[in-house]
């Protein structure tokens, strides 16, 4: 309904323009009407009409400041000027005044039905593109958590790599400096401190630990921050270009220290928090994020609960894994992440450097105890059960009380780490697995509903990023290839089992266009439902015969 006021200082103008528009009262309905300036600028004011007629000659306030105040109060209101006055002043400043049209009484019925109808359509033309406005940016709205997770993770895995993308996608998301720095942080022994009864509960204290992190970046406003599954959690921080990096290293390190704080007070655990060096451009913060994982880890040699600098461990910047701290920690690292070969290495190194050259059987004993004891922490850290390791660490210590040849003793600590190396592999596929077996009786259960990889990675409590390249990773598959062949299969049986139409059939396997449906199901079948249907008929008909 398009609102309109008259405002004219006769009153069987106001009548005839009423009597005119209102041919069509499902269209137009005139909510005001005004003999006088004063009256039609407070109307204007509480009835907001979308289209005003408005005379120029009214008592008081005359039709051009009226329609000056009014374009004011209502930007997007059409305000016709209807005159007997033809005087060119007149015309000249509602031109000035960009308004809608200049009409000479008398004007005829007709004239003001097409200009009524044609303001009409521009009018709903506008409220249905700035209704399109809304709604796109409610869906940005929405989707800006997992936009801000793409960019992150694009960022810090090396896939962007333009300084100037970088810069407007962080303007994007209203931080006015640039990027500087990552910080990388661990829920500290996630999988043993806490004796979980059930997932949820470890996902309820990942999250109130997630809420504490982002309450303590307060005190740093522009960040992003963003969770990267399993404990972990990633921060990128912005800052002035006019701080140099040794007083951006001390901001950066209280800030870890408070992070540490104020998770320790307001959960039931801790962090540790890695952080990198200072680094400008994709690839300095790609590299400063490496930085921080690498210090992070460390937290299974010099505990957890605390900042970890990369200056702290001499991580180096062009390869994360090379350490110059010696190769025990070259050999925790490896373990850690599953390495057998670098494990091998690491070791064979360690043994070189530590403990071949050692001619006393009790110091080398006591140093490959020593060793170890330190590669057990940092399996518990890899979701490694502790029972199980400490005792397969304390029989090999019992083996190797018994030799007296440190080959032999090599070649035992050699195969302990093997067995410890795979098992670390296993719980991880395993754990992946689980994951993504999950998710498939997700989208099984759901496939009919209009679901997406958004969706689904929620189910699992993982970003979209890593799901996306978990899932493929599992099952070989691209999520979207999934989903699709769970419901192009269920759309065999139906096509061969029901009589359903084609439509009714894309509508039961998630699909609301048929015609776009028919179009996946022949690529992915090599024919059309209805050619599908016939020869799946036939088959069964020549088979019972």
């Amino acid at each position: 309904m398009i609102k309109i006021m008259v405002a004219d200082d006769e009153p069987l103008q106001r009548q005839y323009l009423r009597t005119v528009l209102e041919e069509f009262p499902r269209k137009f309905k005139i909510v005001a009407e005004a003999d006088n300036g004063e009256d039609a600028v407070n109307l204007g004011i509480e009835t907001r009409p979308d289209i005003v007629f408005l005379d120029i000659r009214m008592p008081g306030i005359d039709g051009i400041e009226v329609a000056r105040q009014l374009r004011v109060i209502l930007p997007d209101a059409r305000i016709v000027i209807v005159s007997a006055y033809s005087d060119f002043h007149y015309a000249q400043q509602s031109v000035g005044l960009g308004l809608a049209e200049y009409l000479l009484k008398p004007v005829e019925s007709g004239e003001i039905l097409d200009l009524a109808q044609r303001l009409s359509d521009e009018i709903e033309a506008e409220k249905e593109k700035r209704q399109e406005l809304d709604r796109t940016k409610a869906t940005l709205n929405d989707s800006l958590p997992f936009i801000r997770i793409g960019f992150v993770m694009d960022l810090i895995n090396g896939n962007l790599t333009d300084e100037s993308e970088m810069r407007n996608r962080t303007a994007f998301f209203g931080l006015k400096n640039p990027l500087c720095l990552a910080m990388n942080i661990w829920l500290d022994n996630l999988t043993t401190q806490n004796n979980f009864r059930s997932e949820l509960e470890k996902q309820i204290l990942q999250r109130q630990v997630s809420d504490a992190i982002e309450n303590s970046l307060v005190e740093w406003p522009e960040h992003f921050f963003v969770s990267v599954g399993n404990g972990q959690y990633t921060v990128l921080l912005a800052a002035e270009e006019a701080f140099d990096d040794g007083a951006l290293k001390e901001m950066v390190t209280n800030l870890a220290n408070h992070i540490c704080e104020y998770v320790r007070e307001h959960t039931s655990s801790t962090v540790t928090v890695g952080i990198g060096r200072v680094g400008h451009g994709p690839s300095g913060i790609a590299r400063s994020y490496r930085e921080a994982s690498v210090a992070g880890e460390y937290r299974v040699l010099y505990g957890g609960d605390q900042p970890i600098h990369a200056d702290d461990v001499e991580a180096t910047s062009e390869y994360a894994n090379v350490l110059r701290q010696g190769y025990e920690k070259n050999l925790v690292m490896a373990v850690c992440m599953g390495d057998w070969d670098r494990t091998v290495r690491s070791f064979l190194s360690l043994w070189t450097e530590y403990i071949s050259e050692d001619t006393q059987l009790v110091r080398v004993r006591l140093k490959i105890s020593e060793i170890c004891t330190v590669v057990v922490r940092a399996a518990v850290e890899s979701n490694i059960a502790f029972e199980s390791m400490e005792d397969s660490r304390v029989e090999l210590e019992q083996q190797l009380a018994e030799e007296t040849n440190p080959d032999v003793m090599k070649e035992k600590v050699i195969n302990w780490l093997n067995e410890l190396v795979t098992k670390i592999r296993t719980s991880r596929e395993f754990r992946n697995v689980n994951l993504i077996d999950k998710a498939v009786r997700y989208m099984e259960d759901n496939f009919q509903k209009e679901i997406g990889l958004e969706d689904v990675a929620k189910q699992v409590y993982l970003s979209t990023c890593y799901f996306s390249r978990l899932f493929k990773q599992v099952k070989g598959w691209s999520f979207t290839e999934y989903l699709t062949h769970v419901r192009m299969e269920e759309a065999r049986k139906l096509l061969t089992t029901t009589s359903y139409s084609v439509a009714e059939i894309a509508m039961r396997v998630g699909f609301r266009d048929a015609r776009y449906f028919s179009q996946v199901f022949k690529k992915h079948a090599g024919k059309t439902p209805g050619s599908y249907r016939r020869d799946e008929a036939s088959r069964i008909l020549s088979t019972r015969e």
